[in-house]
């Protein structure tokens, strides 16, 4: 394999894996946020 085909592969597993950890940390966050708003709700109405 050339240098620049192995340049090629790595740069397109690195973009993937920026896609991954973009989308758990959107995961992530919304997850989050959901519980806080969830609690807050729990705090407000159901004490």
């Amino acid at each position: 394999m050339s240098t620049k085909k192995k340049a090629q592969v790595e740069k397109r597993e690195k973009t993937f894996n920026m896609k991954v950890m973009y989308a758990i940390n959107v995961i992530a966050i919304v997850v989050f946020v959901l519980g806080v708003t969830y609690k807050i709700i729990q705090y407000m109405f159901f004490k």
